[in-house]
Protein backbone atom coordinates (compact mmCIF):
# COMPACT_ATOMS: atom_id res chain seq x y z
CA UNK A 1 0.00 0.00 0.00
CA UNK A 2 1.34 3.43 -0.94
CA UNK A 3 1.81 5.66 2.10
CA UNK A 4 -0.21 8.87 1.88
CA UNK A 5 1.86 12.06 2.32
CA UNK A 6 1.12 14.54 5.10
CA UNK A 7 -0.53 17.81 4.12
CA UNK A 8 -0.87 21.03 6.10
CA UNK A 9 -4.02 22.96 5.23
CA UNK A 10 -3.15 26.59 5.97
CA UNK A 11 -5.68 29.41 6.22
CA UNK A 12 -5.14 33.07 7.11
CA UNK A 13 -8.32 34.57 8.60
CA UNK A 14 -9.62 38.03 9.45
CA UNK A 15 -13.28 38.85 10.09
CA UNK A 16 -14.48 36.14 7.73
CA UNK A 17 -17.35 34.83 9.81
CA UNK A 18 -19.74 35.15 6.87
CA UNK A 19 -17.79 32.63 4.79
CA UNK A 20 -15.39 30.56 6.85
CA UNK A 21 -17.93 28.05 8.22
CA UNK A 22 -18.93 27.13 4.67
CA UNK A 23 -15.26 26.67 3.76
CA UNK A 24 -14.63 24.53 6.85
CA UNK A 25 -17.53 22.30 5.82
CA UNK A 26 -15.80 21.70 2.47
CA UNK A 27 -12.52 20.95 4.26
CA UNK A 28 -14.30 18.32 6.36
CA UNK A 29 -15.65 16.71 3.19
CA UNK A 30 -12.25 16.38 1.46
CA UNK A 31 -11.64 12.86 0.13
CA UNK A 32 -8.43 12.24 2.11
CA UNK A 33 -7.33 10.50 5.30
CA UNK A 34 -7.83 13.10 8.06
CA UNK A 35 -5.04 11.56 10.13
CA UNK A 36 -2.65 12.80 7.43
CA UNK A 37 -4.08 16.34 7.49
CA UNK A 38 -2.95 19.17 9.73
CA UNK A 39 -5.07 22.34 9.79
CA UNK A 40 -3.41 25.65 10.72
CA UNK A 41 -5.27 28.93 11.06
CA UNK A 42 -3.54 32.29 11.52
CA UNK A 43 -6.02 34.91 12.63
CA UNK A 44 -5.00 38.54 12.22
CA UNK A 45 -7.25 39.96 14.94
CA UNK A 46 -10.84 39.15 14.05
CA UNK A 47 -13.54 41.07 15.92
CA UNK A 48 -16.51 39.13 14.53
CA UNK A 49 -17.43 35.48 15.16
CA UNK A 50 -14.50 34.06 13.17
CA UNK A 51 -12.51 32.84 16.19
CA UNK A 52 -15.58 31.24 17.76
CA UNK A 53 -16.18 29.32 14.51
CA UNK A 54 -12.54 28.19 14.36
CA UNK A 55 -12.56 27.09 18.01
CA UNK A 56 -15.75 25.12 17.48
CA UNK A 57 -14.19 23.41 14.44
CA UNK A 58 -11.15 22.50 16.56
CA UNK A 59 -13.27 21.18 19.45
CA UNK A 60 -15.46 19.06 17.18
CA UNK A 61 -12.61 17.62 15.10
CA UNK A 62 -9.62 17.30 17.43
CA UNK A 63 -8.51 13.69 17.28
CA UNK A 64 -9.81 13.21 13.76
CA UNK A 65 -7.04 15.29 12.19
CA UNK A 66 -3.27 15.03 12.58
CA UNK A 67 -3.52 18.39 14.34
CA UNK A 68 -5.50 21.65 14.44
CA UNK A 69 -3.84 24.93 15.45
CA UNK A 70 -5.24 28.43 15.87
CA UNK A 71 -2.54 31.11 15.96
CA UNK A 72 -3.62 34.63 16.92
CA UNK A 73 -1.26 37.31 15.65
CA UNK A 74 -1.68 40.79 14.17
CA UNK A 75 -0.20 40.27 10.72
CA UNK A 76 -0.52 41.23 7.10
CA UNK A 77 -1.33 38.47 4.60
CA UNK A 78 2.33 37.70 3.84
CA UNK A 79 3.22 37.33 7.52
CA UNK A 80 0.16 35.16 8.08
CA UNK A 81 1.15 32.83 5.24
CA UNK A 82 4.71 32.68 6.61
CA UNK A 83 3.46 31.75 10.08
CA UNK A 84 1.41 28.98 8.49
CA UNK A 85 4.53 27.58 6.88
CA UNK A 86 6.73 27.94 9.96
CA UNK A 87 4.20 26.45 12.41
CA UNK A 88 3.10 23.54 10.22
CA UNK A 89 4.79 20.19 9.61
CA UNK A 90 3.27 18.62 6.50
CA UNK A 91 5.27 17.58 3.48
CA UNK A 92 2.97 19.77 1.41
CA UNK A 93 1.52 23.18 2.25
CA UNK A 94 -2.06 23.60 1.01
CA UNK A 95 -3.19 27.23 1.20
CA UNK A 96 -6.94 27.67 1.32
CA UNK A 97 -8.49 31.13 1.51
CA UNK A 98 -11.36 31.69 3.91
CA UNK A 99 -13.81 32.38 1.08
CA UNK A 100 -12.98 29.62 -1.44
CA UNK A 101 -15.24 26.56 -1.46
CA UNK A 102 -13.37 23.30 -2.11
CA UNK A 103 -14.55 20.17 -3.89
CA UNK A 104 -14.10 16.68 -2.42
CA UNK A 105 -11.45 15.71 -4.95
CA UNK A 106 -9.37 18.89 -5.15
CA UNK A 107 -6.73 17.91 -2.58
CA UNK A 108 -6.07 14.57 -4.29
CA UNK A 109 -5.95 16.34 -7.64
CA UNK A 110 -3.32 18.79 -6.37
CA UNK A 111 -1.23 15.98 -4.87
CA UNK A 112 -1.26 14.21 -8.21
CA UNK A 113 -0.04 17.41 -9.90
CA UNK A 114 2.86 17.58 -7.42
CA UNK A 115 4.47 14.76 -9.41
CA UNK A 116 5.18 17.17 -12.28
CA UNK A 117 5.47 20.61 -10.64
CA UNK A 118 6.49 22.46 -7.50
CA UNK A 119 3.41 24.68 -7.08
CA UNK A 120 -0.10 23.72 -8.19
CA UNK A 121 -3.35 25.66 -8.00
CA UNK A 122 -6.99 24.97 -8.82
CA UNK A 123 -8.83 27.79 -10.53
CA UNK A 124 -11.27 29.79 -8.44
CA UNK A 125 -13.35 32.57 -9.95
CA UNK A 126 -14.77 35.64 -8.24
CA UNK A 127 -18.53 35.40 -7.87
CA UNK A 128 -18.61 32.23 -9.95
CA UNK A 129 -16.62 33.53 -12.94
CA UNK A 130 -15.38 30.59 -15.05
CA UNK A 131 -12.10 30.10 -16.88
CA UNK A 132 -13.08 29.50 -20.52
CA UNK A 133 -9.80 27.67 -21.18
CA UNK A 134 -10.73 24.78 -18.86
CA UNK A 135 -7.35 23.02 -19.00
CA UNK A 136 -4.28 21.93 -17.05
CA UNK A 137 -1.36 24.13 -18.00
CA UNK A 138 1.93 25.59 -16.80
CA UNK A 139 1.73 29.28 -15.91
CA UNK A 140 3.96 31.99 -14.41
CA UNK A 141 1.61 33.04 -11.64
CA UNK A 142 -1.25 31.72 -9.51
CA UNK A 143 -3.19 33.12 -6.58
CA UNK A 144 -2.93 31.36 -3.24
CA UNK A 145 -6.65 30.72 -2.64
CA UNK A 146 -6.44 26.98 -3.39
CA UNK A 147 -2.76 26.25 -3.93
CA UNK A 148 -0.39 23.47 -2.90
CA UNK A 149 3.35 24.04 -2.52
CA UNK A 150 6.11 21.54 -1.80
CA UNK A 151 7.74 22.44 1.52
CA UNK A 152 11.21 22.41 -0.03
CA UNK A 153 10.20 25.32 -2.28
CA UNK A 154 10.39 27.62 0.73
CA UNK A 155 13.89 26.38 1.51
CA UNK A 156 14.96 27.19 -2.02
CA UNK A 157 13.38 30.64 -2.58
CA UNK A 158 12.41 31.78 0.91
CA UNK A 159 9.08 32.74 2.44
CA UNK A 160 6.58 35.37 1.32
CA UNK A 161 7.85 38.95 1.43
CA UNK A 162 6.67 40.21 4.85
CA UNK A 163 6.66 43.81 3.67
CA UNK A 164 3.89 43.13 1.15
CA UNK A 165 0.31 43.48 2.39
CA UNK A 166 -0.94 42.52 -1.08
CA UNK A 167 0.59 41.01 -4.19
CA UNK A 168 2.54 38.48 -2.12
CA UNK A 169 1.48 35.75 -4.53
CA UNK A 170 2.92 37.61 -7.54
CA UNK A 171 6.25 38.18 -5.82
CA UNK A 172 6.46 34.56 -4.64
CA UNK A 173 5.66 33.13 -8.06
CA UNK A 174 8.12 35.53 -9.74
CA UNK A 175 10.91 34.19 -7.52
CA UNK A 176 9.79 30.61 -8.15
CA UNK A 177 9.90 31.01 -11.93
CA UNK A 178 13.29 32.73 -11.71
CA UNK A 179 14.56 29.65 -9.88
CA UNK A 180 13.28 27.33 -12.62
CA UNK A 181 10.42 25.96 -10.54
CA UNK A 182 7.25 24.80 -12.27
CA UNK A 183 3.83 26.30 -11.54
CA UNK A 184 0.71 24.50 -12.73
CA UNK A 185 -2.89 25.73 -12.94
CA UNK A 186 -5.80 23.28 -13.18
CA UNK A 187 -9.03 24.86 -14.39
CA UNK A 188 -10.74 21.57 -15.23
CA UNK A 189 -12.12 21.92 -11.69
CA UNK A 190 -13.46 25.43 -11.10
CA UNK A 191 -14.05 26.44 -7.50
CA UNK A 192 -16.41 29.11 -6.23
CA UNK A 193 -14.75 32.19 -4.73
CA UNK A 194 -17.24 34.04 -2.57
CA UNK A 195 -15.02 37.08 -2.83
CA UNK A 196 -15.78 38.82 0.45
CA UNK A 197 -13.04 37.59 2.78
CA UNK A 198 -10.86 40.29 4.31
CA UNK A 199 -7.87 38.08 5.09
Amino acid sequence: MVKKPTVSICMPTLNCGLTVKLVLDTIKSLDYDKSKLEVVFVDGGSTDETLDILKKFREENLGKYWGIKIIKRKTNISEARNLCVLRSHGRYIFFVDSDVLLTRECLKRLLNHMKVCNIASIFYGDYGWKDPDCSVRYVKHVGMGCTMIKREVFKKIGLFNPFLSRGEDCDFCFRAVNNNLKILLDSTIQLYHMGIALA
